[in-house]
């Protein structure tokens, strides 16, 4: 049966009722049943790609529109009607209409995918009647981009305010994909979907637009890491993309996807997952000193200087003050700061005896935190 046919004076079979929205659309309704009688009563027992088709003629003005109304019936009588005989011959006539023949008629034309898109709308109509003709605009469009998002939306079970929202403010045509219009609802959603797209592409040589719209739905089934980390954590190129250790050829800094084999390398736990949240600020960096067998974290300060925040020796062995003396040496030259607390002086060694010792917190070789 070809659903597009069927008419509002052709109720659903069982006797089934519909409610029409509150808001706007039952505004509009009840005018128009005020000024023809029964309306609303024919409107809830019609289809549900004839309502829909009634709530678009309705978000444009048809009810009150002569001009429309002349050319949905050829009285040009209606032409210099008073309005609440245009509201009434409008009730009189859509519901002799066909979705088809009152998208055409409102709006010019029906094109291809545009009453599948209505039905996906099920029994609600947009918050704001405006969005119907955005609705509209890109089932007619010719654009290349315009048809990547039908393609996208067709695929769409469903379909409300947010997911359009979504899929016009998408601007990668790879990533108009079924499985982010799942993933993320609205202009601002897709907004900073694609910043973060854009950190990714800048960090990560290997990844295309397949690993993006894969890594998106397989967080959207619950089967992987949220999409951003399992993508990042195997991002082969260096964060930050400069460093004063980059001068030297006996340190070495490495990509988060490397995080791993060095950490195997140095017989520790190092992994994408505890380098990534640091890495990502682009004001962390570790370095390897493989000379010395020392992984060496670094940080930014706000005056844009870099400073020795950590010290680890290969299989967590303790740094001593010999080893953190060495790292200072050898990143001074850089203009990498390595703060050394100083040692108590002799003379007081009677106190420390007096306290049980100092504070190994206080004067051990290496504890900046920053």
């Amino acid at each position: 049966m070809n659903h597009d046919d069927i008419t509002g004076t052709h109720p659903i079979p069982g006797g089934r009722v519909f409610s029409v929205p509150n808001g706007w659309v039952l505004d509009m309704a009840v005018h128009v049943d005020d000024a023809c009688p029964g309306f609303l009563a024919r409107v809830c027992r019609a289809r549900l790609i004839w309502r829909q088709a009634l709530w678009a003629a309705l978000a444009a003005g048809a009810s009150t529109n002569a001009e429309l109304m002349f050319r949905a019936t050829g009285d040009d009588r209606l032409l210099d009607a008073p309005s609440r005989a245009v509201v009434s011959e409008f009730g009189r006539i859509a519901p002799k209409m066909t979705a088809r023949e009152i998208t055409e008629v409102v709006y010019g034309s029906c094109p291809e995918g545009w009453l599948g898109a209505l039905r996906k709308l099920q029994g609600q109509a947009f918050r704001s009647p405006e969005t119907y003709a955005l609705l509209f605009r890109l089932y007619s469009s010719d654009d290349a981009r315009d048809r990547k998002r039908r393609a996208a939306l067709d695929q769409c079970s469903t379909l409300d305010e947010s997911r359009l929202e979504a899929i016009l403010a998408l601007t990668e045509p790879g990533l108009m994909a079924p499985s982010i219009l799942a993933r993320f609802a609205g202009r601002d959603d897709i907004r900073r979907f694609e910043e973060n797209v854009a950190h990714v592409r800048r960090f990560c040589s290997w990844v295309t637009d397949s690993h993006i719209r894969e890594a998106v739905a397989n967080e959207r089934e619950r089967r992987g890491q949220p999409w951003l980390l399992s993508l990042m954590s195997r991002a082969d190129r260096l964060i930050p993309e400069r460093h004063p250790c980059d001068a030297d050829s006996d340190l070495e800094r490495f990509a988060v996807g490397k995080a791993a084999d060095i950490g195997r390398e140095h017989r520790n736990c190092l992994n994408p997952s505890r380098v990534l949240p640091q890495a990502a600020s682009g004001v962390w960096a570790m370095v390897v000193w493989r000379a010395e067998g020392l992984l060496i974290e670094t940080r930014m300060l706000d005056t844009g200087d870099w400073q020795v925040q950590r010290i680890h020796a290969t299989a967590n062995l303790e740094v001593d003050r010999a080893t953190t003396i060495k790292v200072r040496n050898k990143f001074a030259p850089l203009g990498v700061a390595c703060p050394i607390t100083a040692e108590p002086p002799a003379d007081l060694d009677g106190l420390a005896a007096g306290f049980g010792g100092w504070d190994q917190h206080m004067v051990m070789p290496f504890d900046f935190y920053g």
